[in-house]
């Protein structure tokens, strides 16, 4: 917690005032964005990374990013706020402990979370708080500091309804610059404010409202989810989150990370434009998309295999699975897409809170389970750069102004990831240069998620320069894992880190 100075100084420096969380924070607004930065103390220096100078700079970091200093709160349903209040802060958790292990040791775990000692508390993909008083920390920050002096590993977890990625970036960034102006000498009073820029209603002024009639994939993805969905939207914050937070608990759902070189996604870029049409564009997301999507439907396809095939009791349990939630001859495969550089304006591009949409994909089950062979492979990713290339300003507008009402539309998708058979998540963070970060000693050896993601759902991210490529971070059944880490795509390519 922070001491009453700290406290105090903030006081001085924030304001109080009320800001209304978009409809692009809400539908987010359960989830938290976990991350590690570890780094090396490559030199021995005995001063890096200080306590005191991270902790400071910290404080100075917090009074230009005031909403997270604040209480989300639910004014009626579907309708949330961030409040701060200048005489009741919200101050984040921030805690360092000294761990056992050298920096080494988690280097040779490929820096598994598993492996950290002591691991952050309460370390979770939704945002949970208080049932009896409601009360969620908005901010949680651990700092590791390793045995000799050997590194530091900073973990934060930022509630999502705040700020996107590309925010959290900025707000490292920022910190980071907080840090070395302190170590350079100077004082807290003497360095500039910069005020972040969260002003919601910057995306409803750059977006006119919709003119045409929403896409058929949004559709779906907003169907009426029924007594469920209205439910959901009707707990407060703090009960919402953390009922899905104990979900995840009975989920029996474990994490692997992956790595893919860049040779691995030239090659697949090679194969699939030389099996598309000409002039098509292919991104490295809409490789890694299909490769994914690929790989799951066939490991999905696998394990019913599996069970079919080990006795009359597997039989049965897969066929209770098919009866209580059905099968569809669609996979469906959603991941989010940036609004900043198909809205360029200088004040988005300031801008730290959500700023995404998502994009839709709808694949055959047969298609994805054919044989793995370049043709197939070609047609996947096209139908990724289709559904990419479908997310133009009527799109947009329908999921920043035409998702008012009603008020539990947020939770629809939610419920409907629930419901539906054959549907996966992506979210792709390889854009946003993570790796950047530096607090004078140089940039993290590595970032990478908590383990405790949502099923279905994997996570993109950079590597380190010295490596290219990108991890794959995959959060599911231990069966279905087995069955990613045997199919013949996935083992062609990539490989596993952790």
């Amino acid at each position: 917690m922070l001491t009453t100075s700290e406290a105090k100084f903030l006081q001085k420096s924030v304001k109080s005032e009320s800001v209304e969380l978009s409809s692009l924070d809400m539908i987010i607004s359960i989830t938290t964005m976990p991350l590690f930065f570890h780094y090396r103390n490559t030199d021995g220096n005995a001063d890096f990374m200080s306590s005191d100078i991270l902790r400071s700079s910290f404080i100075a970091v917090l009074q230009e990013y005031p909403l997270m200093l604040g209480h989300l709160c639910q004014k009626e349903m579907g309708h949330c706020y961030i409040n701060i209040d200048n005489n009741n802060l919200n101050t984040p958790v921030y805690k360092e402990a000294q761990s056992s292990m050298h920096f080494d040791e988690l280097q040779k775990a490929h820096f598994d979370p598993e492996h950290l000692q002591p691991s952050p508390d309460k370390a979770s993909f939704f945002l949970a708080g208080s049932l009896l008083t409601g009360a969620i920390k908005l901010v949680n920050v651990y700092i590791n500091r390793f045995k000799d002096n050997s590194g530091v590993t900073i973990f934060i977890s930022v509630a999502h309804a705040l700020i996107d990625f590309h925010g959290l970036v900025m707000f490292m960034n920022r910190w980071a610059e907080i840090y070395r102006q302190i170590q350079n000498g100077v004082s807290l009073d003497n360095i500039t404010k910069k005020l972040a820029n969260y002003d919601r209603s910057i995306i409803s002024k750059l977006i006119p409202p919709p003119e045409n009639p929403p896409a058929d994939s949004l559709k779906k993805m907003q169907l009426d989810g029924g007594l469920l969905s209205k439910w959901l939207a009707w707990l407060s914050p703090a009960w919402r989150g953390s009922l899905f937070d104990f979900s995840i608990g009975f989920a029996g759902t474990t994490s692997c990370c992956f790595h893919i070189s860049r040779s691995s996604l030239d090659e697949l870029h090679k194969l699939i434009c030389d099996n598309s049409t000409a002039g098509q564009r292919i991104s490295d997301n809409d490789v890694l998309v299909a490769v994914y999507n690929i790989v799951y439907a066939q490991s999905i396809a696998a394990e019913e295999n599996e069970k079919i095939n080990s006795g009359i009791l597997g039989r049965l349990s897969n066929y209770l699975l098919r009866t209580l939630s059905g099968y569809s001859d669609t996979f469906v495969y959603t991941f989010p897409v940036s609004l900043r550089p198909r809205i360029k304006n200088q004040s988005l591009d300031d801008y730290t809170g959500n700023a995404f949409t998502s994009a839709i994909v709808f694949n055959p089950v047969e298609l994805l389970n054919m044989p793995a062979t370049p043709q197939v492979i070609a047609q996947v990713a096209a139908n990724t750069r289709k559904a990419v290339d479908s997310v133009d300003e009527n799109y947009i507008s329908h999921t920043v102004t035409g998702m008012t009402p009603p008020t539990d539309i947020y939770m629809r998708p939610f419920v409907y990831n629930v419901l539906v058979p054959g549907l996966l998540s992506s979210t792709n963070l390889t854009r946003f240069n993570m790796y950047s970060v530096d607090f004078g000693w140089g940039i993290p050896e590595w970032v990478g998620p908590h383990k405790s993601l949502m099923p279905k759902v994997a996570a993109f991210l950079p590597s380190h320069p010295s490596v290219g490529g990108y991890y794959m971070h995959i959060a599911d059944s231990p069966s279905t894992l087995k069955h990613i880490q045997q199919n013949t795509l996935w083992c062609k390519y990539v490989e596993r880190s952790y």
